[in-house]
């Protein structure tokens, strides 16, 4: 029997022949990168914007200090001109978890994920919820072109944060003239909203904030979003009651250069927030290429098909069995259980509902579905 091969990988991006190999090129023919010695460390991914530039980070010396400290980097490679530029090197080491840039490469977004600050006895502090946690997320903005100031946005919680700069086709977004640049800012739980900042020019090519951003609620209280970078929209999942045994509205809002973001469809849908989601602390993947902003337990992806149909694909939770009260050692590899997805053709007002019998509980848990479209 032949078989015939449905995909063909390749490789179209690879972070340490792409960046870091040219960092170390760059180094060793006087390019300053911000890296005084070796080949630069822990070389991560940390997003992409809409043009297909990479933003990422890693660590190195500080060639702005003299005790040799290492300190995080971000920066920006052009996958068409292989370049690499150094756009913002912080006074210390972060844990960086979110980063994005206007399209002028003026202003740099970015999110950390922090020990949160210790109360007088010596104990992590109380944050929402009456929760105890010890690492907390805050999200900054800095002025990178110049090298200039760096603003904390004043948010710090347990839940994940994410900004995203908006970007345009035209010259709208996409030049030094624009007198303002949007970020959106999503806090997990909590709302979706929108920084407006007034610019002011500053020398040939150097762009600063003027005066104070003006925020914009969007949305309160959602459950899971996910931005598509290419079509400038946001898809959100919230719920309209406060019980985990209702549905979903999944909402698709478009953003444009020249006028007010739209809502371009509200929807219910079938989705339901697992329980132990409702009820305990959300846990995150810092997952760089996702654009997404939900708990690692709720797994759903939206799906643009080349024609324009909207999909939405969602792995079923895996329900814990009434009949086990024990260990977890108590379920055995014997306990049989089945993995379902659906996939919400919206276009079409139907939905698909699938299942694949036979896996052990133990292992069907980590199985974790990647959805992607293959052909209309």
């Amino acid at each position: 029997m032949q078989y015939t091969a449905m995909l063909d990988f390749r490789t179209c991006f690879d972070a340490r022949k792409d960046i870091a190999s040219l960092l170390k090129q760059e180094q060793s023919s006087g390019v300053d990168t911000g890296a005084d010695t070796g080949v630069p460390r822990q070389v991560r991914v940390l997003g992409q914007e809409r043009d297909g530039a990479v933003l990422y980070t890693w660590s190195d010396v500080s060639p702005y200090r003299q005790d040799d400290v290492v300190v995080s980097h971000i920066g920006l490679y052009e996958p068409i001109s292989k370049v690499n530029t150094v756009l913002f090197v912080h006074e210390k080491l972060v844990n960086l978890v979110n980063c994005t840039v206007n399209q002028e490469r003026t202003l740099l977004g970015f999110t950390t994920q922090e020990k949160a600050a210790t109360s007088s006895s010596g104990s992590p502090s109380w944050h929402s919820e009456g929760r105890h946690h010890a690492q907390v997320y805050r999200s900054y903005l800095a002025e990178v072109q110049p090298a200039n100031r760096v603003f904390y946005l004043n948010i710090e919680r347990d839940n994940y944060l994410m900004v995203q700069f908006l970007h345009g086709k035209g010259q709208g977004y996409g030049d030094t003239s624009s007198k303002e640049s949007h970020m959106l800012f999503l806090i997990h739980k909590e709302l979706i909203g929108l920084y407006h900042m007034k610019l002011s020019r500053v020398g040939y090519s150097g762009v600063e904030m003027c005066g104070q951003p003006r925020t914009e609620v969007l949305a309160k209280r959602f459950q899971w979003a996910q931005w598509d970078h290419q079509r400038q929209r946001l898809y959100y999942l919230s719920q309209k009651k406060k019980n985990s045994n209702s549905k979903m509205t999944f909402t698709c809002m478009q953003f444009y250069e020249k006028h007010p973001p739209e809502v371009m469809m509200e929807v219910q849908v079938r989705i339901y927030l697992p329980p132990e989601v409702s009820k305990a602390p959300s846990t995150y993947e810092h997952l760089p290429l996702s654009k997404k902003v939900t708990d690692q337990k709720l797994l759903c992806e939206v799906m643009t098909l080349p024609g324009g149909s909207l999909c939405i694909c969602y792995q079923h939770p895996i329900m814990n069995p009434d009949d086990h009260h024990g260990q977890e050692e108590d379920i055995g590899e014997y306990d049989v259980v089945d993995i379902e997805y659906s996939v919400f053709m919206l276009h079409r007002g139907t939905a698909l509902h699938c299942c694949m019998p036979g896996f052990a509980r133990l292992e069907a848990v980590n199985i974790k579905l990647h959805f992607f479209p293959f052909s209309e």
